[in-house]
């Protein structure tokens, strides 16, 4: 995905949420922003009984990535929805991003 002229491999901001010992899965989405064109969201599921704020992931997101690529947003789910294939269910996540998943913004586009 493409925020603030910047690219952003998805896969790689997921790596760095999944590897917190408190996250279960994690799965991130383009949303449609004013400012940056797209924004980085994550979708994260905590392990049972894990107990994480969001602004401690996200200090351990930018630990480790750029701050472009850090989700501006981090929505704790029960579960990361996921197809019968195991693929993750991307419509569910940009619902739940609050996108509109009538729109073109799609992940992995460069818009």
């Amino acid at each position: 995905m493409n925020t603030g002229g910047e690219k952003v491999f998805v896969e790689e901001v997921e790596e760095v949420l999944r590897s917190h010992p408190a996250v279960a899965d994690a799965l991130v989405v383009g949303r449609p922003s004013e400012r940056w064109g797209s924004e980085v969201v994550a979708l994260v599921a905590l392990r049972a009984g894990a107990d994480l704020d969001p602004d401690a992931l996200s200090l351990f997101c930018t630990s480790r990535l750029a701050n472009f690529k850090a989700p501006k947003e981090i929505i704790f789910v029960e579960q990361v929805r996921r197809l019968g294939n195991g693929k993750a269910d991307y419509r569910w996540a940009k619902a739940t991003a609050g996108q509109d998943v009538g729109s073109d913004f799609t992940l992995g586009c460069d818009a």
